[in-house]
């Protein structure tokens, strides 16, 4: 997977490449702060795919911490 990732050339793509549809769910604060979902989908090159599904484990790993924390405190 490290020599993959490593020949993989860092230009834009001629446009040929092949994209993934995603569906794209961003949280948008109200006014009120409340949030509400925004949903949308988005063409991906395998590059913006894999650092989306990175940032998404991430951000889940942030939740688990947090549940965590809240069930140790209370």
């Amino acid at each position: 997977m490290i020599e993959v990732l490593e020949a993989a050339s860092d230009h834009p793509s001629d446009g040929n490449a092949p994209t993934v549809r995603t569906v794209m769910v961003a949280l948008r604060k109200l006014e009120n702060t409340s949030t509400e979902p925004q949903i949308f989908f988005v063409e991906l090159t395998w590059k913006e795919y894999a650092l989306l599904q990175r940032l998404h484990l991430l951000d889940h790993r942030r939740q688990v911490k947090e549940l965590h924390a809240a069930a140790a405190a209370g």
